[in-house]
Protein backbone atom coordinates (compact mmCIF):
# COMPACT_ATOMS: atom_id res chain seq x y z
CA UNK A 1 0.00 0.00 0.00
CA UNK A 2 1.17 3.61 -0.85
CA UNK A 3 2.28 6.27 1.87
CA UNK A 4 -0.73 9.05 2.25
CA UNK A 5 1.26 12.58 1.41
CA UNK A 6 -0.89 15.32 2.95
CA UNK A 7 -1.23 18.27 0.65
CA UNK A 8 -2.98 21.71 1.17
CA UNK A 9 -3.50 23.36 -2.62
CA UNK A 10 -3.22 27.07 -1.94
CA UNK A 11 -5.49 27.82 -4.52
CA UNK A 12 -8.19 25.75 -2.43
CA UNK A 13 -9.47 22.13 -2.76
CA UNK A 14 -12.68 22.92 -4.37
CA UNK A 15 -11.05 24.80 -6.84
CA UNK A 16 -8.94 21.95 -7.68
CA UNK A 17 -11.47 19.60 -7.95
CA UNK A 18 -13.00 22.08 -10.09
CA UNK A 19 -9.68 22.04 -12.52
CA UNK A 20 -9.20 18.52 -12.29
CA UNK A 21 -13.18 17.57 -13.17
CA UNK A 22 -13.10 20.39 -16.13
CA UNK A 23 -9.71 18.25 -17.49
CA UNK A 24 -11.53 15.03 -17.57
CA UNK A 25 -9.17 13.49 -14.84
CA UNK A 26 -11.09 10.66 -12.77
CA UNK A 27 -9.77 12.01 -9.43
CA UNK A 28 -7.63 14.72 -7.79
CA UNK A 29 -4.82 12.41 -7.20
CA UNK A 30 -4.63 11.32 -10.83
CA UNK A 31 -4.66 15.27 -11.56
CA UNK A 32 -1.83 16.11 -9.18
CA UNK A 33 0.61 13.15 -10.01
CA UNK A 34 0.27 14.16 -13.86
CA UNK A 35 0.97 17.54 -12.75
CA UNK A 36 4.35 16.53 -10.56
CA UNK A 37 5.25 14.17 -13.80
CA UNK A 38 4.72 16.98 -16.24
CA UNK A 39 7.01 19.04 -13.78
CA UNK A 40 9.74 16.22 -12.98
CA UNK A 41 9.88 14.95 -16.64
CA UNK A 42 10.48 19.34 -17.65
CA UNK A 43 13.29 19.56 -15.12
CA UNK A 44 15.21 16.75 -16.02
CA UNK A 45 15.16 17.45 -19.61
CA UNK A 46 16.48 20.99 -18.61
CA UNK A 47 19.32 20.15 -16.72
CA UNK A 48 20.59 17.26 -18.53
CA UNK A 49 20.02 19.33 -22.18
CA UNK A 50 20.91 22.83 -22.01
CA UNK A 51 20.10 22.38 -26.27
CA UNK A 52 16.46 21.72 -25.08
CA UNK A 53 16.43 24.28 -22.73
CA UNK A 54 17.41 27.35 -25.14
CA UNK A 55 14.97 25.66 -27.95
CA UNK A 56 12.54 26.23 -25.01
CA UNK A 57 13.31 30.02 -24.94
CA UNK A 58 13.30 30.44 -28.58
CA UNK A 59 10.09 28.82 -28.52
CA UNK A 60 8.54 31.46 -26.48
CA UNK A 61 9.85 34.26 -28.20
CA UNK A 62 8.73 32.68 -31.21
CA UNK A 63 5.13 32.06 -29.91
CA UNK A 64 4.93 35.60 -27.67
CA UNK A 65 5.99 37.65 -31.85
CA UNK A 66 3.14 35.54 -33.30
CA UNK A 67 0.68 36.88 -30.62
CA UNK A 68 2.02 39.99 -30.69
CA UNK A 69 3.22 40.08 -27.64
CA UNK A 70 6.29 42.37 -26.78
CA UNK A 71 8.29 43.98 -23.37
CA UNK A 72 8.82 47.88 -23.47
CA UNK A 73 9.23 50.39 -21.45
CA UNK A 74 6.43 52.49 -20.85
CA UNK A 75 6.10 56.26 -22.41
CA UNK A 76 5.02 58.94 -20.23
CA UNK A 77 1.81 58.79 -22.05
CA UNK A 78 1.21 54.97 -21.24
CA UNK A 79 2.31 55.12 -17.58
CA UNK A 80 0.25 58.05 -17.09
CA UNK A 81 -2.49 55.73 -18.14
CA UNK A 82 -1.24 52.83 -15.99
CA UNK A 83 -1.51 55.15 -12.91
CA UNK A 84 -4.35 56.17 -13.94
CA UNK A 85 -6.23 52.78 -13.84
CA UNK A 86 -4.23 51.44 -10.78
CA UNK A 87 -5.35 54.38 -8.64
CA UNK A 88 -8.33 52.51 -7.36
CA UNK A 89 -6.05 50.28 -5.86
CA UNK A 90 -3.31 52.33 -4.58
CA UNK A 91 -6.33 54.60 -2.26
CA UNK A 92 -7.67 50.85 -0.96
CA UNK A 93 -10.30 51.29 -3.23
CA UNK A 94 -10.29 47.94 -4.93
CA UNK A 95 -9.17 44.80 -3.48
CA UNK A 96 -5.51 43.83 -4.29
CA UNK A 97 -3.93 40.72 -3.17
CA UNK A 98 0.07 40.78 -2.65
CA UNK A 99 1.82 38.72 -5.46
CA UNK A 100 5.31 37.28 -3.98
CA UNK A 101 6.51 35.46 -7.62
CA UNK A 102 8.43 37.12 -10.26
CA UNK A 103 7.84 37.79 -13.86
CA UNK A 104 10.48 34.71 -14.70
CA UNK A 105 8.23 32.27 -12.18
CA UNK A 106 4.81 33.39 -14.14
CA UNK A 107 6.02 32.82 -17.55
CA UNK A 108 7.69 29.52 -16.48
CA UNK A 109 4.00 28.32 -14.77
CA UNK A 110 2.20 29.97 -18.16
CA UNK A 111 5.06 27.65 -20.27
CA UNK A 112 4.11 24.65 -18.26
CA UNK A 113 0.53 25.16 -18.27
CA UNK A 114 0.38 24.76 -21.68
CA UNK A 115 3.77 22.09 -22.40
CA UNK A 116 2.51 18.57 -23.03
CA UNK A 117 5.08 16.05 -22.56
CA UNK A 118 4.83 12.29 -22.20
CA UNK A 119 4.95 10.04 -18.98
CA UNK A 120 8.13 9.47 -17.52
CA UNK A 121 8.87 5.55 -17.36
Amino acid sequence: MSELIAFRPRMGVEKLKALSKKMDYPNVSRFIEDAILEKVHHEVHMKKNPEVQKLSEEIGKLIMKHLGIRWAKPGSKLEKEIHQETAGLRAGKVKSHAWKGSLKQLLEDAKHRHSSHPPLK
